[in-house]
This record gives structure tokens, sequence and C-alpha cells, in this order.
């Protein structure tokens, strides 16, 4: 609540949320009705900071083409000729952009928690910088063009901290380090 009611700039939510979806598979349609509820108890809590909008991009329309740039996440439908999206892109009035590129029922323990951290995001704090000394993080950077396996604890501490990779037989830890991770 603190971390939105403290929002210092408008913040617009576009959900883009095809319609078919629900016909498609009735558990989305459920957790689509549980996720547009849950971003309306967030722009309650600040009401002149938070703005949604709800976009059913339907084949070849414009919502469609702008789901596509935003990179959602897309579903083929059962007849396997339709995108079917459900994600949201949340823009400040500066023209910064944060995606969540698919909403999963899957994820749904941890809603508040993403979409929390990516409104955090918009603040233009710093973020805490974390030391990390890993041969599985010099590995990941080592992959020389090639894609990389990610790691969920490494994916899970760079999307709310600055990492810092160190080597592991650095004599002295960088003093804009707040958090060494061994």
């Amino acid at each position: 609540q603190k971390q939105v009611k403290d929002l210092s700039s408008p913040i617009y939510i576009t959900v883009y949320y095809s319609s078919d979806i629900s016909k498609e598979n009735p558990v989305y349609g459920r957790y689509a009705e549980f996720v547009l509820q849950f971003l309306k108890r967030y722009q309650q809590q600040n009401p002149e900071k938070i703005f949604i909008t709800v976009k059913d991009p339907q084949p070849f329309s414009e919502n469609e083409k702008e789901a596509q740039k935003a990179e959602l996440k897309s579903y083929l439908s059962a007849d396997g000729r339709t995108n079917l999206y459900f994600g949201a892109v949340f823009a400040d009035s500066e023209g910064q952009t944060q995606v969540i590129d698919s909403f999963s029922p899957e994820r749904d323990f941890w809603l508040e928690q993403d979409i929390t951290t990516l409104l955090n995001r918009f603040k233009h704090e710093s973020r805490d910088i974390v030391g990390l000394i890993s041969p599985i993080h010099q590995m990941i950077e080592q992959k020389y063009g090639q894609k990389a396996e990610t790691y969920a604890f490494i994916d899970e501490l760079s999307s709310r901290y600055d990492i810092l990779p160190l080597a592991a037989n650095v004599s002295e830890i960088p003093l804009n380090v707040d958090v060494l991770i061994v």
C-alpha cells in the first residue's frame, strides 16, 4: 500500500485481454476477473496516479499490433488461427514502460509481488547493488553469442537489484556493493 501511495507520477496500465481466451480455457476467464479486480484495488489506493485500460486484441486489429509491439506472449486458439493475449503494459508519463508479458494462473501466488515490484521500478530511485561471487553466474555470462541458460535465482535477483559479478579471487569488495552473496 505504501508503494502505491508513494507514486510520484501517474502510471497507465493497459491490460491486453483477448475475450476469446475464456472460451478456450475457462480457468483463464476466472483468473482474468481476479487480475482485473486486483489491479482495481491498486487503483483504489491511489486513483489520481493509477489508470487502467482494458483492450481486446482481436486478430489483425490495432490492439493486436500494440500487444505484439509490447512483446506480450500469445497463445494460439484451439483452431490454431487466432492469437490470444493476456498481459499488461505499465507506462509512466515519461514514456518508461514495464511489461508483464502474460498473466498466468500458475503465478497466482506471486501476482502482488510481481505488480508491486514492477510499480516500484517507476520511482527512479537507484536500486541496491548486490555483489555476486558465483561460478554459475560466470558460466552464464560466458556463452559467447549463444543464448545463455537462465537460473531462477539469478533472474529474481536481477529483477529487484543491480547485480555486480565479482571474481572468486577478489581481494576487496567495492564500496558501492550493498549486499554480497557468495
